[in-house]
């Protein structure tokens, strides 16, 4: 059974222009998931700007975005 993460460590948060990259693709990565297109994450984390910013890949990303707010149901 996972354990359900429910406090966010320093080490664990997304940093302020990673969180702003997160929220600008919000909308976007909720459509591309609602419709099945992993196509747009593929594309997504092979770009400059992504590199620049994450040394992670998505879905660890999103988990990280969505605790931080407070979205995460099964984090």
């Amino acid at each position: 059974m996972a354990t359900k993460r429910t406090e966010i460590t320093e080490d664990f948060a997304l940093n302020a222009a990673q969180m702003e990259y997160m929220l600008r693709i919000h909308n976007a990565a909720e459509k591309a998931d609602a419709e099945g297109n992993d196509r747009f994450f593929h594309e997504l984390v092979e770009t400059e700007e992504w590199k620049s910013l994450f040394q992670f890949g998505w879905d660890q990303a999103w988990d990280r975005y969505e605790i931080m707010i407070g979205q995460c149901e099964d984090c």
